[in-house]
């Protein structure tokens, strides 16, 4: 179980970084890239403060929790 919420958590962060590389939150946002964020709960793409924060907050949550994770993992 630990073993799947790690799995799901790096591909999440690696789904954040790609979105995070590609967007622009001052240019209209794709069809593309708003679904992705509606995966990820963010659905106000119009302002752009907002969105960054929200996916950088995301992405911290993401790697602290990994981060945990493996260094329980480790100690085991």
């Amino acid at each position: 179980m630990q073993n799947e919420r790690i799995d799901f958590l790096a591909n999440n962060i690696d789904v954040l970084n790609r979105l995070c590389l590609k967007l622009d939150p001052y240019k209209p946002v794709s069809k593309e890239h708003q679904n992705l964020l509606k995966a990820f709960n963010i659905e106000d793409f119009y302002d752009p403060f907002k969105v960054t924060n929200q996916l950088l907050v995301l992405l911290e949550n993401y790697i602290e929790e990994l981060h945990s994770l493996q260094n329980n993992e480790t100690i085991q």
